[in-house]
């Protein structure tokens, strides 16, 4: 009989699979084909992305009744409130992906959202971490600095239970960042960028405009290339369709730089279509290398950048203003080049460098796809499944009524 695994997911899987969709995706598969039975519980009116060999429904109440005692079960980052509590009741021992620490990215809202929603918002996500933080088994991390900032979260409640937990917390520490795909990368494909008249070497900013990057330090950094006669171009492939009402201001706010400053006759495009992440080969192909600019915010500390995953997997380097943590890898090993926040000089330098230096892009390119070689969700999932395997015992630590209290009043 094989062994059984759930995977609890908040999120709406659709006809665009985002980073915390594609992390359940490869999770699930890479499950399945180690011989695990798998079952991926997500959010109402989802739409599989499996085989008919995964099962795939929707999170709904009374999920753990069909946990069996040997069950193995991953929990996704953020679950409904109402699900944190069922799971917690259940008593089943779980593993807690988060990956994707997205509380520090609410408090980059701070000073646009009402006062009370952003308190709400934030507090919330607080409670959920500590309790999550307090009961799983195991945390999956993408780097130590996420192992930092959940151990503050527990140690500054002043409880002694908190303070314990905090202390002990690196002990339960699974390193197991967002990989590379095992899909081969293509290569001789048709250049799609001549197709949109676009003939200068193209840097790509592979995903959407979101709020905490700084895309106007890269806008500025295009402008100076642009009075140097340099040519190049920043290309932004979710071109205008990722925004939703949160996330429709940092979209307008590009464009409307970019135009003031005259760089949409060439210099700065938006891809005129919606682009999946199984078409991406070409764009990365036939780009020059990848670009990212950081704001020196928590939110850049603390998150694992997967776009830049998929440079890694087509052996691309990465120009960006401001550091993260996958930056910082990829520089220590000659795939990147870091310049400083909020500096478009400096990233104007760095860009002009990799367009007159081709033995540069060569090094870089190397060094970037031998990275990603030993960088892919096999090897990054393998370990984590053996954990999993390895796993025993009830809940390490069942939340007391005082911890529900809290998080009840909390939210």
């Amino acid at each position: 009989m094989s062994r059984k695994l759930w995977i609890l997911s908040r999120e709406r899987f659709g006809d665009i699979l985002l980073g915390p969709n594609i992390r359940v995706c490869d999770l699930a598969v890479h499950a399945f084909e180690a011989g695990w039975s798998v079952s991926v519980l997500a959010a109402e009116d989802s739409r599989s992305p499996f085989s008919s060999n995964i099962e795939f429904a929707s999170l709904r109440r009374g999920f753990s009744r069909r946990f069996a005692t040997d069950d193995r079960v991953v929990v996704g980052e953020l679950l409904p409130s109402w699900a944190v509590l069922e799971l917690l009741r259940a008593r089943q021992p779980f593993h807690w992906d988060v990956y994707g620490l997205s509380l520090p990215e609410s408090l980059s809202f701070a000073d646009v959202w009402p006062r009370s929603k952003t308190r709400l918002e934030t507090r919330r996500k607080d409670i959920r971490y500590l309790l999550m933080a307090k009961a799983a088994a195991r945390i999956w991390v993408s780097h130590p600095g996420q192992v930092v900032f959940l151990s503050a979260l527990l140690a500054r409640t002043g409880t002694p239970s908190d303070a314990t937990a905090a202390f002990r917390l690196p002990g339960k520490i699974l390193e197991v960042p967002m990989g590379c795909s095992d899909r081969p990368v293509p290569a001789g494909t048709r250049n799609p960028y001549h197709e949109l008249a676009i003939h200068s070497p193209v840097f790509l900013w592979g995903g959407g405009i979101w709020r905490w990057f700084d895309p106007e330090t890269v806008l500025q950094a295009f402008s100076l290339l642009r009075s140097r006669g340099v040519p190049a171009t920043l290309f932004f492939i979710s071109g205008r369709n990722e925004a939703t009402s949160d996330y429709q201001a940092p979209l307008d706010e590009v464009l409307s730089s970019a135009t003031r400053k005259g760089l949409l006759d060439g210099s700065v495009v938006f891809n005129p279509r919606r682009v999946g992440p199984s078409e991406l080969g070409p764009w990365l192909e036939h780009s020059r290398a990848g670009i990212m600019g950081n704001m020196p915010t928590l939110e850049s500390r603390m998150s694992w950048r997967t776009r830049y995953l998929d440079l890694l997997w087509a052996g691309k380097p990465l120009i960006v203003s401001g550091a993260d943590p996958l930056a910082e890898r990829m520089e220590r090993l000659g795939a990147a080049l870091i310049s400083p926040a909020g500096d478009p000089g400096k990233l104007a330098d760095s860009i002009q460098r990799l367009i007159q230096d081709d033995r540069l892009v060569e090094s870089m390119s190397r060094s970037s796809r031998s990275f990603g070689d030993g960088f892919s969700n096999k090897e990054i999932l393998t370990p984590a499944m053996e954990a999993l395997e390895k796993s025993s015992g009830g809940m390490p630590a069942p939340p007391g009524i005082s911890d529900i209290v809290r998080y009840i009043l909390g939210i």
